[in-house]
């Protein structure tokens, strides 16, 4: 469509009329053009717009038509109206207030359309939630605003939980808690850090979520990639054009025939090629001999992994395992092979070392160092310089030898000195301090205009979004309490990403504009102005259309372009099973599944008649390597159990404190039963913290749980399976 230009028509046959197109030409360069048409025939645009933002119709003597491509009609605007936005969207179109409910080709209209199946009676059979409280429940809602979704596990540990959080947001688009403090969608992390770690990559992106390149991809084509199948006003590309312009020498690759030395001392032809293997790929993958070296810092997978049978397999067939924690874990002590080799590293605490971490807010704050590491336990940034180090004195690690002599110049050019030279000492605040430099440098999303955030240069704003300049601070170390309008906005708690924006498209209430300073890009360089719009325009969102999008509309989702419901891969209700089906398959003739990751171990409802759900305690961490070596919060939870309710307990036999044995398609464990009320009489819910490691032991649930995965997040469905129980 962007190479296609515009067929449009307008008029009532006799008088021409004059129609305005205002956008972006395939190279983002701003473009108005002016068409006349009598309403006889459709006129071509003379420009390839990429882009749409406005659409004008002199006179109200028609409607201006609009086609595709493909010669469809995608659009009729009426007469006289002025309308903006992209006509390129799924589904075309820009409507009016009055149209987005009536007309049948919004995306609007086909939410509706998606969502008619799911009466509460239809909901009530799926959720087990009586219907009635599902009505209280969404008038409660409706009612009361602003209002905020916290979600966690719970939603995300299925293979439909980006489906679930999806549905999430479209529901507060419809509220309209979008854009406002107290609203939104908020992810409970369990860990301080999680938005940090994710910013820096995954198996398939690389830090600031820039995609991996691909094998045999050269890199024009590779820089010219990014955002592409993305809508914005303001495309990722663009962006990254942004970054490369101003910081030509400083990336890890040029661009326009640089060299592309890069702030690491390495260029593109370094990089790995293809995406890497996500979790559960590369289990199975160690299992089958194809992964043969793990390096793992502070997990404990023959823990925390579903189907642990697979994991202890994949575990004892790597040659080489390195484990990076405060205790050795279940993963370190793991059974190996004869010839393979173990290595456990002690790590320091998060008390031992100083570094920024990111939370879910998008807001970098600083940890500081509150004592050093005891014994000879180090922190994981000096072990992974170390490490780095020795690779490169083994002749596996390269710099570019045209920029850096050696690896000591190369460390030294990044991390100021943080090691002395004769490498005897390690300044973890320096080294720390200098990474954010780097981050902030080199990532997009933390400083687009390539400053250092706080470190050389912030550009923040103040209560209303006048521009304030900071120079020489860090500001993730910022602890100024002071909410701006009792709103529950800290503009002066350390930095948010981007630019300090606390709450994307908000407007202030009073002043009518957005409360954080937004940047505007002139003219084809898109190098920013002083002030102006920043990413989001202060009447529109991050879209091309300058809407909301309720629909993934240029999605790789696996699952759709819009949420719907799909039964999980064990479902104790077969007839829902076959009205919505999972995402994995089962193929009738060789009684084999399909999925992702391989076959699956996929336990029948006859034979394990019970839902088997996974949950957390308070007084355990995660896969509890350092929890259980606290002899105080194994003195308040010494072991693993089960809950059940009282009515499955009477009829098993089954008393409060006894031994039980649960059982899946995939293995058993014995734990003991808590009989209570809290749990549905068709469900079991299992502690999963627990191995043999540590000073308190037991059998961990994911011995029970399947490796099935979500087919966009990758993570594993923890939370339902299918399950028996007896007493032991």
């Amino acid at each position: 469509m962007d190479n296609k230009g515009i067929k449009i028509r307008s008029g009532n046959g006799n008088d021409k009329v004059k129609i305005t197109i205002t956008g972006k030409d395939e190279n983002g360069k701003d473009v108005k053009e002016e068409i006349y048409s009598d309403g006889k025939n459709f006129v071509s645009s003379k420009n390839k717009f990429s882009f749409v933002s406005k659409i004008e119709n002199e006179k109200a003597s028609g409607e201006v038509e609009i086609l595709n491509e493909n010669d469809k009609e995608i659009s009729k605007i009426p007469a006289g109206v002025k309308v903006y936005g992209d006509c390129y969207g799924a589904y075309a179109g820009v409507f009016t207030a009055d149209e987005m409910k009536t007309n049948k080709d919004t995306i609007f209209s086909k939410l509706v359309e998606n969502v008619s199946s799911y009466t509460l009676e239809e909901v009530e059979k799926i959720t087990w939630v009586e219907k009635e409280k599902i009505r209280q429940t969404a008038e409660i809602l409706a009612k009361n605003k602003p209002m905020t979704i916290l979600y966690s596990m719970g939603t995300t540990q299925h293979t439909t939980g980006v489906q679930y959080i999806r549905s999430y947001a479209i529901l507060q688009l419809l509220l309209g808690n979008v854009g406002v403090p107290g609203g939104g969608i908020n992810a409970m992390r369990g860990i301080s850090n999680v938005q940090g770690a994710t910013d820096m990559g995954l198996s398939h992106i690389l830090p600031a979520y820039l995609s991996v390149p691909q094998k045999d991809q050269k890199l024009d084509n590779y820089w010219s990639s990014f955002g592409k199948a993305r809508l914005g006003k303001f495309r990722q590309n663009e962006i990254f054009n942004i970054v490369t312009d101003n910081l030509q020498e400083d990336k890890f690759s040029g661009h326009k025939g640089g060299n592309g030395m890069g702030l690491w001392g390495i260029n593109y032809k370094q990089l790995p090629k293809g995406n890497g293997y996500s979790s559960q790929v590369m289990l199975r993958k160690a299992k089958e001999g194809a992964v043969k070296a793990l390096v793992i810092f502070g997990e404990n997978p023959m823990v925390s992994s579903p189907n642990l049978k697979i994991v202890k397999e994949a575990f004892k067939n790597l040659e080489l395992l390195v484990v990076v924690d405060i205790f050795e874990s279940e993963s370190a002590a793991s059974e190996r092979n004869e010839n393979s080799s173990t290595y456990l590293l002690p790590a320091s605490t998060f008390a031992e070392k100083a570094g920024s971490v990111s939370n879910s807010g998008r807001c970098v704050q600083w940890r500081y160092k509150a004592i050093d590491p005891l014994y000879e336990s180090k922190p994981d940034l000096e072990i992974l310089i170390n490490l780095g180090k020795n690779l490169y004195e083994k002749g596996v690690l390269n710099f570019d030898t045209n920029k850096f002599n050696n690896w000591q110049e190369a460390f030294n050019y990044v991390f100021n000195y943080g090691y002395s030279p004769n490498n005897t000492g390690f300044n973890g605040e320096i080294v720390s301090e200098n990474v954010l430099k780097e981050v902030t440098k080199c990532c997009w999303i933390y400083d687009v205009i390539g400053k250092y955030a706080g470190v050389i240069e912030t550009r923040s704003t103040d209560e209303f979004g006048d521009e304030v300049i900071n120079k020489g601070t860090n500001y993730a170390k910022r602890r100024d309490n002071i909410s701006d309008n009792g709103e529950g906005v800290y503009p002066g708690w350390g930095w948010t990403w981007p630019v300090n924006r606390h709450v994307l498209y908000y407007v202030h209430p009073e002043k009518g504009k957005n409360l954080e300073i937004q940047y505007k890009f002139k003219d084809d360089t898109y190098r920013p102005n002083k002030k102006g719009s920043y990413f989001i325009p202060n009447d529109g969102f991050l879209t091309k259309e300058g809407v909301a999008a309720l629909g993934a509309l240029t999605s790789t989702l696996k699952d759709g372009f819009l949420p719907k419901h799909m039964e999980p891969i064990e479902s104790p209700y077969p007839d829902l099973s076959k009205k919505y089906p999972p995402y994995v398959k089962f193929d009738t003739d060789t009684k084999k599944n399909t999925s992702n990751i391989g076959e699956l171990e996929i336990g029948d409802v006859n034979e394990f008649p019970y839902v088997l759900t996974t949950f957390r305690v308070l007084e355990h961490m995660l896969a509890g390597q350092t929890t259980r070596n606290i002899p105080y919060l194994v003195e308040l939870e010494p072991e693993p159990f089960c809950e059940i309710n009282e009515k499955l307990a009477n009829e098993k036999g089954i008393k409060n404190g006894d031994y039980v044995k649960i059982s899946t398609k995939r293995g058993s464990v014995k734990v003991r039963a808590r009989v209570n009320g809290r749990v549905n009489e068709k469900t079991i819910a299992v502690t999963w913290h627990w191995g043999f490691k540590g000073l308190s032991t037991g059998d961990s649930a994911n011995y029970l749980t399947i490796d099935a995965v979500d087919p966009n997040a990758n993570i594993p469905e923890y939370k339902v399976g299918l399950c028996d129980i007896k007493k032991a």
